[in-house]
This record gives C-alpha cells, structure tokens and sequence, in this order.
C-alpha cells in the first residue's frame, strides 16, 4: 500500500497550518486594535503637537536672539567707544574672543569705506581676515595662535564679489539691524547661511559701517535635529516661496545643476519623508498660511503634520512644519490593548500547542543535521549521516554527504595551495608582509623577518606593527603610522609608494626603506588583502644625500655671487657678461631684460633676439607651471630663491636641459624690481646618465637571465645575494 503512496512534502506540514493559525488570529486581533487605536490617537494629537510647535518656535527664538543680542551690545561698545574699530588687529582679537565664548561661525565689521576685519571658519579653517585702505583690493587671511593673535598669513584674496558690495549698500540704506535672506559664499557656493547686520555708529552719530555676525544652515540643520529628537519627530522650516532653511534630517540644501549650488525647494527635498509631505500640503495651501492638524501615511506609517509662523521684528520670515510620527501616541492605546491581550494570548496558545507539535516532528531530523554540520566544521570528517527517509529531510542528508565530500577535497587542494604561496613568497628576494581587511597580519616572508630583525608574530594586529618591529618616521623619533601601510580606509585602488619610514633594529643599525602598498581585489572588485613589499634604499638614500650637499653647496655660492653683484653694479656687469653660465635678468612679468654670451651659446639665439622674448618662450611647457610657482613664493616672499632642473628651447627646436637658480632683487624697500637667474647647461651630463641607466638595465636583466644565484662580492668579504 505505502509504495503506491506518495509522500507528502513537508512544506504541506509546516505552512499550512501555521497560516490558517496566524490568518485568522492577527485578523481578529488587528479588527479591534485598530477601531480602538484610531479613535484614541486622534483625541490626542492635536493638543500635543500644537505644544511641540510652540516649543519649537520659542526654542528657536532663543536660539537666533544671541546672536542678535551679542551684536547689539557690541554696537553700543562702538558707539561708546569702548571698542577701537581703526585699530584692526585688537579688533580682530577681540572678535576671536568673541567668537569662541558664543560658538558663533563668523564675525565681521565692514566700513563704508570698504575696510573689513573678520573671524570665523572658512573650509573648516579658523581665520582672521582683513583689508586695510593701503590696499582695498586685497583681503589678508591669518591663522590665530591659541590666544587669538595673528601667527602667520594664510592667504591673500582678490576683492569680494560685486553682488556682496550690493547687498552691503542695500543694507546701509536701509540704516537699522536685520537679518539678511539666505546667501552662498563667495568661494564655495554649497555653503549656505544668514548674517544678522547692524549699523555701526561712532560717539558723534557718524555711520562707520557695518557689525555681522553669520550662522550657517547648516547650524540651523543641527539645531532642528536636537529639537526633533526630544519629540522623535521631523522638523523643517522653509521660507515665503518654499525653499528650505533648515531640517532635522540633515539633508542637502542644495542641488547641483550645470556645475552651479542651488538653493532646494522643500518640494524636491532629497529626504524622501519632506518631499512627500511638502507636495501633499502646499499643493492646496501656499507658504504663507498655517495648517491645521493633518494625517499622512508615508510608506505605511502614519505621520500627523501641523504648521506654525515664524516671523521675527528683524525679518525673518518662514514656515515651521512639524511631523510627529502616529506611533508616538500610545500611551492611552495601552489601556484599550489590555482587553486585545486576552484575545491575542488564547489564539497564541492554541497556536503554540499545534506549532510544537508540528515542529517537533521538523525539528528532530533537521537537529541531527546541525549536530553533523557542527562537526564538520571542526574538521571532523569521519562522522556519516544517514537517514531512513525518502522525503526532503532524507534528500537533504544525501546532499549533505556530497557535500562533506567535496568540502574535504576543496579543501585539501586549499592547504596545498597554500603551502606553494608561502614557499614562492619565502624565496623572494624582497620583504613581503600581508594585511587582511579586519587589519591583522597575515603573512611575512622570510626576506621581510630578515629586514624587520624579527619573526612572525601570531596574530598581530596592524596597529602594533610599529611598536614590535621598531619602525619610525624617517629622521624622527615617531613611530610610523601603520594605517599608512593599508588602503582599506582610502577611496584610492592604486598602488601607493613610500619611502618616509625606517627600521631600528636591536643592534643600533637603521635601514631606510622603501615600501609600495598594493590593494588585492576580490572577484567582486573590492579590497579584500593589502600587500605591501619592502627594500632597503640605504645607498640610494646616501646619493640623494650627496645630491643635496652638492646643491646647498651650490646655492651658498649662488647667494654668495649674488651679494656681491649687489655690492658693486660695475663688477656685476663684468661677471655677468663673461660669466662661464648662461646669465639672464627678467622684469616681473618674465620679459627677458639682459643676458650674457653664454646664455645666447646655449639657447642659439642673439642677445637681440633673447631680449625680445619672455622666459614662458623659451621654457619647455612641460617645466612652465613649476617655474611659475617658484617665482610666485618668490614674490610673496615665503622663499628667497630656489633652484631647480629644467628644459629649455633651443632656437633649433631641440631641447636643452639645466640646473636654474633665480633670486628676486628688491629695492631698499623691500618692493620686488626683477629676478636674476643663472643657468647651467647639464645637457651632457643628462644624456650620460641616461646611457648610464641603459647599461645598468642591460646589466640587470643580464644577472635575471642567469639560472643560479649570483653574489656580490665586498671588500669586507661579506656577500650579498642579487
């Protein structure tokens, strides 16, 4: 008879009772939950959000009214001359004191006539700005010091937009305190804030110019969202015509359209929740009406939504929504629940005796699987399973032996590949140490425990790898960063080479190294390992050392050439004109002025010819930006010279490579009147050492080709592998 039966599958014994049991349970139990829910959240509602909406406009008020109140009584200092307003570097001090007592963003007074003295952050950076009636044209930055004085210049702006001067002489004519409309700043336009401005008045009533002091959106943003988070609701504020001042979610308000930031209607928020609420209220009411007490669903959960005013004497004008979710409600629901529990708890139990009755049938074939499964995964591979059923379970204990079958194979092949890895790596000549992603060591050759003068540590984390194995910053007593050795953290996939760190070891040697982190990427192209191999550059190290001793050398020589021509106009003339080097003076703006014969030689061109051209010329386009950037600190005066190599046109059209040095002569004032430069012709010696370097790449791939090892032999009759 059974073998004319078919099996039932188990899925028939697992589903259909557990859906006819929750079907009809949560059915009747969410019948009376939500006739009871519904009318009870409405009750409540209204009055508490109208409480949260009031609460919010009076925090608010608070909130922008310091700001307010810190300028107002610094106008009346002003006004009663207990502030110096011409005196721009106590003001500046002052400010910064300002600044940090009240947590404000940005500070400033502006005159009429177009002074400016500032402070406050600019990407992120602490400034102190000021223009000056010596120069209306330029805007000087300084960064502070710890007790707010002026350290060093930062950097030097070109004159403030246009539409700032307007907005200025709009605010003058207006002549009383206010806030501004939202405004972008000058030099990153996805900035945003308001600035509350008031006019400034000296003891006599004569106006002086404007008091201002900045909060972003982005505070605002912030602002909204510690509010809204005591309600567990979202809060946002938009203006007359809808567009966005401030949310609690944080999100942008901006949008990027044709590489311009601009201000986002509350409309096309990228906060899914504000847009869908601000398309479904102000489609029938406009910006400037309030809203009573509305209920929205949003993804299947209900919101109530209310609107409230914000106008202020000083301007500000706008909306604040609020949206307090539906299931904030619910400490009344509770006491209607009370009698849903009863329901809920005899429909559970009848459903909880038929459950373990069918799982206990489940579950017992399905726990012997887990029992195998948790030996093989400590490794035991002896244990069979078998079961006399012919239905899913005794299929499922088939499939599992094949399983445990394959997986014994796989991997037995792993550990063998794994054993051929280690061997190819420990016979590299070069140091090797890998990192996995959770930033454990996981590997390090033979010629790495060499160069670190220890073994392998187990289990050692990247963050101990300095300490262990003393490596530091080069030419410092800092342990080097180990996050700088992985990628993991970085967007960047492309092989990252450093040579900033070095070995200490316990016999007082240090080895200088080179190391090229190299991310490894898994099949689904995201960083799974770092590799990161290591030499020692000792010698390379020496030669640039060498290198740089010979051009400090050269440059005292240079400055030493230089002070002399300044001595003694006569004997420049004749060292310039029969100077060995090529000899070239240019006006500011690079127009050659005078050059000897030696610089006519190299280039191929008569002094004529050279005296009417400009060095930008001459130079090859490849080395011209480099040489305008030194000429630049030139002028700021951050260097006094420099020197570097670069190639010039010939007048024949082929290249001619040199070592420049160039200094900027000044007058007794210190105003920049020409640079002189001296240029060496090192072309012969570039072309040597290229073929230099041809014939140490014809040697090295000679020693590659060679089966066995070769050694080099020193005179201490130590050898070293190659």
């Amino acid at each position: 008879m059974k073998k004319y039966l078919k099996p039932i599958p188990l899925r028939v014994f697992l589903i259909v009772p557990f859906v006819l049991q929750i079907v009809g349970t949560v059915a009747l139990v969410g019948y009376f939950c939500r006739r009871s829910s519904e009318k009870t959240i409405e009750r409540l509602a209204n009055p508490l959000i109208q409480e949260i909406n009031d609460n919010v406009k009076q925090e608010l008020n608070t909130y922008l009214s310091s700001a307010q109140k810190m300028v107002e009584d610094n106008v009346s200092l002003f006004e009663n001359q207990l502030i110096d307003w011409q005196n721009s570097e106590k003001l500046g001090h002052y400010f910064w004191h300002l600044l940090k007592n009240h947590n404000l963003e940005y500070l400033r007074l502006r005159t009429i006539e177009n002074e400016y003295v500032g402070v406050g952050y600019f990407k992120n950076q602490l400034e102190i700005t000021e223009r000056s009636k010596l120069n209306l044209n330029k805007l000087y930055a300084y960064a502070p010091d710890s007790q707010g004085h002026r350290h060093h210049l930062l950097n030097i702006y070109d004159e403030d937009n246009p539409l700032d001067a307007v907005r200025f002489t709009e605010i003058l004519k207006n002549n009383k305190a206010g806030w501004s409309s939202v405004y972008q700043q000058t030099d990153d336009l996805t900035q945003m804030g308001i600035r509350f401005n008031a006019p400034v008045y000296t003891a006599n009533k004569q106006l002086v110019g404007l008091l201002g002091v900045d909060i972003s959106l982005k505070s605002i943003n912030r602002f909204l969202a510690n509010i809204a988070h005591d309600y567990s609701g979202i809060i946002f504020m938009v203006d007359r015509e809808g567009y966005l001042i401030g949310n609690s979610q944080s999100s942008p308000l901006y949008v990027i359209k044709k590489g311009e930031a601009k201000r986002r209607l509350a409309s096309e928020s990228s906060d899914s929740l504000i847009k869908f609420v601000s398309q479904s209220i102000f489609s029938t009411h406009d910006y400037r009406t309030n809203l009573a007490l509305k209920s929205l669903t949003f993804q299947t959960k209900n919101y109530w939504v209310k609107t409230v005013n914000y106008q202020d004497k000083y301007g500000l004008n706008g909306l604040i929504v609020t949206l307090i979710p539906s299931a904030n409600f619910r400490s009344e629901i509770d006491k209607s629940n009370q009698l849903n529990a009863l329901i809920i708890f005899s429909a559970s139990a009848l459903s909880l005796i038929i459950g373990v009755l069918t799982a206990r049938w489940i579950t017992r074939p399905i726990l012997q699987l887990n029992k195998a499964a948790k030996n093989l995964a400590r490794g035991d591979w002896e244990h069979s399973l078998t079961f006399n059923r012919t239905d899913e379970i005794g299929e499922l204990a088939l499939s599992f032996a094949d399983m445990t079958q394959q997986l014994k194979t796989a991997f037995r092949t792993i550990e063998e590949n794994k054993n051929q890895l280690h061997a190819f790596l420990d016979n590299l000549p070069i140091g090797i140490f890998i990192i996995e992603k959770n930033n454990r060591v996981l590997f390090i050759n033979q010629a790495g425990q060499t160069t670190l003068g220890k073994g392998m540590i187990p289990d050692l984390k990247l963050e101990d790898l300095s300490t262990v194995y003393h490596i530091y910053q080069t030419d410092s007593d800092q342990l080097y960063s180990p996050q700088k050795l992985s990628v993991f953290k970085e967007l960047s996939r492309e092989i990252l080479i450093r040579e900033d760190l070095e070995i200490r070891q316990e016999n007082g040697s240090t080895i200088p190294l080179e190391v090229r982190t190299i991310p490894i990427l898994n099949l689904k192209r995201e960083m799974g390992y770092v590799i990161n191999t290591f030499v020692d550059i000792s010698e390379r190290k020496t030669m640039s050392k060498l290198r740089d001793n010979y051009q400090l050398e050269l440059e005292q020589q240079i400055h030493q050439q230089t002070r002399i021509l300044q001595e003694s106009e006569e004997r420049f003339r004749r060292s310039f004109e029969d100077a060995p080097i090529g000899m070239v003076i240019t006006t500011i703006k690079g127009q050659l002025v005078q050059v000897n014969r030696a610089l006519c030689g190299i280039l191929g061109y008569s002094e004529q010819e050279l005296c009417a051209l400009t060095f930008q010329n001459i130079t090859h386009p490849d080395d011209l930006d480099t040489t305008i950037h030194y000429l630049k600190q030139l002028l700021l005066g951050k260097i006094h010279s420099f020197q570097l190599e670069k190639r010039y046109l010939h007048k024949e059209g082929y290249l001619i490579y040199s070592f420049v040095c160039v200094s900027l002569v000044k007058d007794k004032d210190g105003n920049p009147l020409y640079f002189i430069g001296q240029i060496k012709d090192i072309t012969q010696r570039k072309q040597a050492e290229t073929e230099l370097k041809r014939r140490n790449e014809e040697m090295e791939a000679i020693f590659q080709a060679f089966p066995d090892l070769l050694f080099r032999i020193y005179l201490d009759g130590q050898g070293k592998r190659i």
